[in-house]
Parts: C-alpha cells; sequence; structure tokens
C-alpha cells in the first residue's frame, strides 16, 4: 500500500472517530432509543464515516443516504432487520464488526418471490467472472447497494428497464478508475472496447449490457468474460431475437396475451430492425406493391390504345 493511501485511510478514520465522538457527545442521545434507525443514523448518516477493510485493503465508506434509504425497496425495513442483535450497541461487539451479509440471507426463504429463485440466482452469480475472477472482493453487494437499491417493475417502461440495469454496470466500467480499486487493473474505455458497433449510443440507450454479456439461457448473473460477449447482430435482428428471451421475455408475452400476436409486433414499444419483422406484413406490402404496380401497367395500357384509337 502507498504512503498516499495509507495517509488517505488514516485521516478517513481519524475524521469518522472524532465526527462519532463528537456527535454522540454533543447530542441528546438519551432521547433516542438505541436500536432504531434515527439512532443509527446518529453515526452513519455522517458522509465522512468510513472504514478499512482488512480483507480488501480498501475503505470502505459505512455512511447510508437516508434520502435514498427512503426510496428503495428496503425503505420499509429496520437496521436491526438486517444486521445482527450486537449492532444495538455502541461501540459494536468486534464479532459483529466482522459480520458478512448477504441478499440470500434474508431473500432465500421469502416467501413474496418465486420459489427457488435466488437459489437459481446463487448459482448465476458463482459462475459469474467477477466472482471467479474476485471470490474473496466480489459479492452481492458490489452491484446491488442494500441501502439505495430500487427495483422497477418489468411492466415499466423498456427505457426505465434499461437505464436501471446499465446503471448498475456504469457504477464501477464508467471510466476505467472506477474498475481499478476493485481489480487493480485498468481495463481500456467502454467506447475503445466497443467501438466495433455502429450506432453504439443508441445501443447503449435501447439494450441492457446483459444482453451481449451473459448467455442466452444462462441468467442474468453469468456475467461472461469480455471475450465471450455476443457480437453476431443477427442474435439479436432476428425474428427469433434473444431479446424475446430476455428484455422482453415478460413484455412479449403479455402484449401477445392482451393484443395478439400481430398486434403485439405492431403496437410495441420496441423498434429493432429484424426482430420486429412481422411474415404477414412482409406479403401484405409485396401484395399492395404488386398491385401498385398491376395499377399503373392497365393504366399505361389503357391510355395506349386510347391513343390509339384517337389516331
Amino acid at each position: 500500500m502507498t504512503q498516499t493511501s495509507e495517509r488517505r485511510i488514516a485521516t478517513a478514520v481519524l475524521l469518522s472517530v472524532v465526527s462519532i465522538f463528537t456527535f454522540l457527545w454533543g447530542s441528546p442521545a438519551q432521547a433516542i432509543d438505541k436500536g432504531t434507525n434515527a439512532y443509527c443514523e446518529r453515526c452513519h448518516g455522517m458522509p465522512t464515516l468510513a472504514q478499512h477493510d482488512p480483507r480488501t485493503g480498501r475503505l470502505i465508506s459505512l455512511f447510508v443516504d437516508q434520502k435514498k434509504l427512503e426510496q428503495s425497496s428496503h425503505k420499509k425495513q429496520e437496521c436491526l432487520d438486517c444486521h445482527g442483535k450486537g449492532f444495538k450497541q455502541y461501540p459494536h461487539d468486534a464479532a459483529s464488526s466482522l459480520e458478512t451479509r448477504h441478499c440470500v440471507d434474508c431473500h432465500m426463504e421469502n416467501s413474496r418471490f418465486q420459489r427457488n429463485k435466488f437459489e437459481r440466482i446463487e448459482r448465476e452469480f458463482l459462475n459469474s467472472v467477477h466472482f471467479q475472477s474476485m471470490p474473496d472482493r466480489f459479492d452481492c453487494f458490489s452491484c446491488h447497494e442494500p441501502h439505495s437499491f430500487q427495483t422497477v417493475p418489468k411492466e415499466s417502461e423498456i427505457s426505465l428497464l434499461v437505464l436501471r440495469d446499465n446503471q448498475i454496470c456504469l457504477t464501477c466500467h464508467k471510466t476505467q478508475a472506477g474498475t481499478a480499486s476493485l481489480t487493480k487493473r485498468r481495463f481500456a474505455s467502454l467506447e475503445t472496447t466497443h467501438n466495433w458497433l455502429p450506432q453504439v449510443a443508441l445501443h447503449w440507450r435501447s439494450v441492457r449490457c446483459l444482453e451481449c454479456h451473459t448467455p442466452t439461457l444462462g441468467g442474468n448473473h453469468v456475467i461472461l468474460k469480455a471475450t465471450y460477449a455476443e457480437r453476431n447482430c443477427v442474435a439479436c435482428h432476428t425474428r427469433d431475437s434473444i431479446l424475446l428471451t430476455k428484455l422482453y421475455k415478460f413484455r412479449a408475452q403479455e402484449d401477445r396475451q392482451k393484443a395478439g400476436f400481430i398486434n403485439s409486433v405492431v403496437l410495441n414499444d420496441a423498434y429493432i430492425v429484424g426482430m420486429t419483422r412481422n411474415a404477414w406484413l412482409d406479403r401484405f406490402s409485396l401484395i399492395l406493391v404488386g398491385l401498385t404496380l398491376l395499377g399503373v401497367t392497365l393504366h399505361g395500357l389503357g391510355r395506349i390504345l386510347a391513343a390509339r384509337r384517337s389516331k
């Protein structure tokens, strides 16, 4: 570790300690019940609160943005619903400070979710390039910040789903520095690695990173190595597009139930060259073109015959 990093960590830890003691001794702590969210917020509401992670060497922020928490999917949870009872007291006992939590700790047996959903996600995650490359540094929270994570209903606009999911990837991959802090490597910029893709900005706005960086039938959490990413344009731009098994999986089923196959293709909110092709529309267009040519031909013949008769 460099001297600069050591000084940065020492400064952050010192600021955190000073802030905590200043806050605790300068505020009416006795007015707030221990173990409530308000009690936790007294320390974790400070942006400077941080901890040096002995496993990774990284400086971990312990700040919880209450505004984001109140808008998150976990807004109804109490802090101690997820964190152990040892966190009720301050200072936290040593065992509690070393506590590690994962999404499946709460969600595995939750009846709100599809049965075995999180078991499947866990299997997918274990096969992802992220976990296999950094098994001791990469977990659910590396992508899904539990204090701000928001689910987006699958019936939401496709653009919102794309924006939400891509933002998760861009948290680290938007800049070279974003991945360097975790992997100790500096990857090429996204613009460089995607310079083969035409209309790259349009693709990023319209489809999720997951469409190309996960296997067709492997699940959204099996993130592939970049060398295995989908580069075949026809994989999406065809009637059997892989998007129908991913981004449009639920939407296509619902639309077809509500509007029928033809209307779902014509009236949906997607326009993807090749994927939205409809054989009946193709035939109708060909017939229309044929009738137009036939009308022009007959009209021309009629004019020729009329001209000959008038002579």
